[in-house]
């Protein structure tokens, strides 16, 4: 993966390149008509967003097998993000989409960068690891553990980790926009 990606909404405000990946978060998504209504207005390939464990508002939320239907439909879905990827089981919870997109893990909490190591060498069995670092769930999450750590300084390392491992690729975040770096 080496694209922009830009969070579907912002198409509203701006002609956005044809080369360019959407994200679609499944958050945000308030109807099963509503998603297919993006999907088919969406040129772009398209990374779906899992809400998954989410504690913020919006809170909607689809099982897999409500979604995978579409990965099927629509060609241009290539990524699934899993949010607040901690264990492998939340991994596992989506292998019908195994070979069928890519993953991207999402790292959001001290206990998803404590495990970093286990998520990888779990799906570089599958496919080259994509990180997604969320550093301001990140750092929420560290404040309410009551730990003294520097969100900055585990986003570092979580990027070497990650980019240091198979051919891992790390998302980080600029905004509404996401920059990937190998």
């Amino acid at each position: 993966m080496n694209d922009i990606i830009i969070s579907n909404h912002l198409r509203q405000y701006m002609d956005i390149p044809k080369d360019y990946v959407f994200l679609i978060n499944l958050a945000l998504i308030y109807t099963l008509a509503q998603l297919e209504s993006e999907l088919l207005s969406i040129p772009n390939n398209i990374i779906i967003d899992f809400p998954e464990k989410r504690i913020k508002y919006p809170q909607n939320k689809y099982p897999p097998s409500q979604i995978f239907p579409l990965i099927e439909k629509y060609k241009n879905i290539k990524y699934i993000a899993i949010s607040n990827v901690e264990f492998i089981e939340d991994i596992q919870k989506f292998s019908s989409f195994f070979n069928k997109v890519e993953i991207i893990l999402k790292i959001e909490s001290y206990t998803g960068y404590k495990n970093l190591s286990i998520l990888l060498d779990f799906i570089s069995k599958i496919q080259d690891p994509i990180c997604q670092i969320d550093t301001e769930d990140l750092q929420r999450d560290i404040e309410k553990r009551g730990l003294l750590k520097d969100v900055w300084d585990i986003s570092n390392k979580i990027n070497i980790i990650c980019k240091g491992y198979k051919n891992g690729t790390t998302l980080n975040l600029g905004g509404e926009v996401f920059i990937t770096s190998k």
